[in-house]
Order: C-alpha cells, then sequence, then structure tokens
C-alpha cells in the first residue's frame, strides 16, 4: 500500500490527503481515498476498491455450491466472500428466511 501522505494529485499537482470517503457504486459505500486539498478530486485505495467491487458483486449474486456431509448439508461459499467476511472453521452465522419471498438469508456478525 502506498503511505498515507506521501502522493501528489496528478491534476494539479498539490498534496493529497489519505480519509475515508462515501465511494458513490451501489448505494454508497464507505472507502478509503486520498483526495486532493485544493481540487477536490479523490483517488481510491486499491485494497478498499476491491472490497467495493465484491460488495456489489455479492449484491447481485454469487454462486454457492451446496455439499452433503453425513446427514448435513453445507454452503460452500467463494474464497472472496470467505476473506471479505472473515470466514472460520466453527464460526456462527444465522440463516433466516425473508418473508413471502422464499429466500434464505445468511447474517453473519464480525468477532
Amino acid at each position: 500500500m502506498v503511505k498515507q501522505n506521501k502522493m501528489k494529485c496528478v491534476f494539479c499537482g498539490k498534496r493529497t490527503k489519505y480519509r475515508e470517503i462515501v465511494v458513490t457504486l451501489q448505494g454508497g459505500v464507505p472507502s478509503k481515498a486520498w483526495q486532493c486539498t485544493s481540487c477536490k478530486d479523490y483517488y481510491l485505495d486499491p485494497e478498499a476498491t476491491q472490497k467495493v467491487l465484491l460488495l456489489n458483486k455479492l449484491q447481485r449474486g454469487v454462486s454457492i455450491k451446496i455439499g452433503q456431509l453425513g446427514n448435513s448439508i453445507f454452503f460452500r461459499f467463494p474464497a472472496d466472500v470467505v476473506r471479505l467476511f472473515n470466514l472460520k472453521k466453527g464460526k456462527e452465522a444465522t440463516a433466516r428466511v425473508v418473508s413471502n419471498k422464499g429466500k434464505l438469508v445468511f447474517e453473519i456478525t464480525p468477532n
């Protein structure tokens, strides 16, 4: 990652500050960026941008695999989803059905 205050604006050459902004992709997701102190242009942090893109992908829906172990059924999530939500073996989640829509929703709370 680039150091927080070592970037200059490519348009006006002024100093930038590293701060949290709201990106207007799919509902305004908070993200980290460098913002120019003069012209207010901003440059997104690549790591934070990857999270925003993954959240956008999840809003559209991702394919998960369903498996069986003994009598139990389990869900296999893609690796990038596992990293985003810091899922670990043994971590608990809540599954609920959305009323009148027949959708299964997983709620994963951070530790």
